[in-house]
């Protein structure tokens, strides 16, 4: 089985366009505001020794990003280093804080690193939430005051400041916890503690509760066998301090090897009309999944599924796995499930699972959400969805002139480490579900590098064995500056923003660093826009942005597809290199993307033809 992809990028259309430019005679150009994804450095990575490779807790960088925003812009990430502050083997975790406003990206808060904490696995899988006057961090920990071998689910809990508050019940006999700053286990305050290993992967604000506190809803992997839904409410007291409890706490799918449980959320400032969540997971009784994917309704507040379907089945005969699934918000009755089909590789087995050598090809599922007790209904499917088909993301929001329509993205990065942070946004109608076109002049750059398999997968504690990452964006962040005449890119409404790991420099960095980036998503509805390469903030300046002569038929008739030069390519080209594994491990993976040097030639060339636009 082959699963092959050939598609033109939107740095190709954008190419193709400004090239043809200044050579088409028929079609006169017309001038489309260029749109350019901009960047920022937040967390620079040193290299370690150049003549020693990454390898078990050697130091790797920034690794499990994870960001959240609200709707006055306000940006909270945090990652896991992947080595100690004070030099010692292991991770830990940091964070830091970012808003945009009228005249830009700004940095509110520089990268801090948390307290170290005891154990190997200490800050894994972080997954951050924003409350109305508070932040939450919850994450994987063996110091968890309960279990110091088996990491369960902890949180800490923060000021909007970015100050660490004290919680009033950690659920754990805390010895020499020097000013408050062991987490509270969480799988200990929900009261159904079995010494297991429990891993958050996912998580959602619920809004209000009806004493004032905050509720969220967080997707959780229980010893790579289980799904499970946990409710974490947080209650601000008095004296400043957060009380945090975990009133649902319920298995989903029982048989779930490697599920990474993700729930679906709606993007910021949007209202969602129903209080139930879809969760998707793996169903699978061994790796690769020999059951497939399935979509669970949860009601957090009865702690309980209120319907549950298979949707994506995997067929071990024809060697076909349902795998690594996602969910995106569109409406009350319409949820989108990106997943992929893998197959496993029969040669170049790692530990038995099949992980390294096969080729994965990206699907894209549209479901009618159903009534408690009902089934979902599949309304539409696409293949081929993802710029890079392994280790996508998919998440909901706006896309277009005006307020947009409701759309999928899908965000995908680099398996080498080589390539650029990508999403494909594809529209999806909210009534009907049916999913628009795979249109490439709506693939955007996310980042200039990015890494989900290369250095994460070498530098955790189980090197090249279910150590890869996925990078996850975030739709709607409203723009302060748009129709400021001097604004921040003032053409552009809403954004998308994501914290991608990646190589500072690909020649000269060996350790991931940290990138925030913004991707325009909704625009002013008189423009004509195209997407331009993702560009540092720095070198964005405020007031109109550029614009470029784009001849309609480039556009709409961009040519015969070549290989995808943004590295989107198999093993068999090397554009990237592992790009179909069905699991998350990686072999060696030194290859430069596919056509890299060709796009960058065709960039140069384009950017001739880039003029200021003028004001009217």
């Amino acid at each position: 089985m082959s699963f092959k992809s050939s598609r033109v990028g939107a740095g190709v259309v954008f190419a193709l366009a400004a090239g043809a430019a200044g050579t088409a005679a028929a079609d006169q150009p017309a001038p489309a505001v260029l749109l350019r994804p901009a960047t920022m450095l937040i967390k620079e990575s040193p290299n370690g020794p150049a003549n020693k490779p990454v390898g078990k807790q050697t130091g790797a960088g920034v690794m499990d990003t994870s960001a959240a925003a609200d709707a006055n812009g306000n940006i909270f990430m945090t990652w896991t280093n992947s080595v100690n502050s004070d030099g010692r083997p292991g991770v830990q975790g940091s964070f830091a804080l970012a808003q945009l406003t009228e005249s830009g990206l700004q940095v509110t808060k520089q990268p801090t690193d948390l307290p170290a904490l005891n154990g190997e696995r200490t800050y894994m899988r972080p997954v951050a939430a924003l409350g109305e006057n508070f932040m939450i961090s919850i994450f994987a920990s063996e110091d968890n005051g309960v279990v110091p071998t088996n990491p369960q689910a902890v949180a800490w809990v923060f000021d909007r400041k970015g100050n660490m508050l004290n919680i009033t019940n950690k659920g754990r006999v805390i010895p020499g916890d020097k000013g408050g700053e062991k987490p509270a286990n969480l799988i200990q305050l929900s009261g159904k503690n079995d010494a297991q290993q429990y891993g958050p992967h996912s998580v959602c604000p619920l809004g209000k509760n009806a004493d004032g506190g905050e509720s969220f809803l967080v997707g959780v992997q229980r010893q790579n066998q289980n799904a499970y839904a946990m409710r974490v409410d947080v209650k601000m007291q008095e004296d400043g301090a957060a009380k945090v409890t975990v009133p649902v706490f319920k298995r989903i799918v029982e048989d779930a090897q490697h599920c990474r449980p993700q729930v679906e959320c709606e993007p910021p400032g949007a209202t969602v009309g129903r209080r139930t969540r879809v969760i998707t997971s793996v169903e699978a009784n061994s790796q690769p999944a020999d059951i497939g994917v399935r979509a669970v309704l949860f009601d957090p507040d009865k702690g309980e599924a209120v319907a549950s379907t298979l949707i994506a089945k995997s067929d071990r005969r024809a060697n076909r796995y349902a795998v690594q699934p996602s969910v995106a918000f569109i409406s009350d009755d319409v949820v989108a499930i990106q997943w992929q089909q893998s197959a496993n590789a029969r040669k170049n087995r790692v530990k038995g699972n099949g992980h390294t050598g096969g080729e994965n090809l990206s699907m894209l599922t549209t479901l009618k959400v159903p009534a408690a007790g009902g089934e979902f209904q599949k309304l539409d499917e696409k293949e081929r969805v993802a710029p890079y088909q392994r280790h996508a993301h998919a998440f909901g929001s706006l896309y277009g002139g005006g307020a947009g329509q409701p759309a999928v993205a899908v965000m995908a990065g680099s398996s080498t480490g080589t390539g650029k942070g990508l999403m494909q946004t594809i529209p999806i109608d909210p009534a009907t579900g049916k999913i628009g076109a795979i249109d490439p002049a709506k693939l955007s750059e996310v980042s200039i590098m990015s890494d989900v398999a290369n250095l994460p997968a070498r530098g955790k504690r189980n090197p090249q064995d279910q150590g890869a990452g996925f990078i996850n964006g975030i739709g709607g962040l409203k723009n302060p500056g748009f129709g400021k005449p001097n604004g921040f890119m003032p053409e552009v409404a809403t954004f998308t923003v994501a914290a991608v790991p990646g190589l500072k420099d690909m020649t000269a960095s060996n350790r991931d660093s940290l990138f925030l980036s913004l991707v325009p998503t909704t625009w002013s509805p008189t423009l004509k826009v195209v997407s331009g390469p993702v560009t540092l903030t720095k070198d964005i300046q405020n007031g109109p942005s550029p614009t470029v002569a784009v001849p309609p038929s480039s556009v709409d008739n961009p040519g015969t597809p070549e290989p995808d030069p943004f590295g989107n390519g198999t093993d068999e080209n090397g554009g990237d290199l592992n790009a179909g594994a069905g699991g998350c491990s990686v072999g060696a993976t030194t290859t430069m993307p596919a056509g890299f040097g060709a796009l960058a030639l065709g960039m140069v060339g384009a950017l001739l033809v880039i003029r200021r636009r003028k004001e009217s």
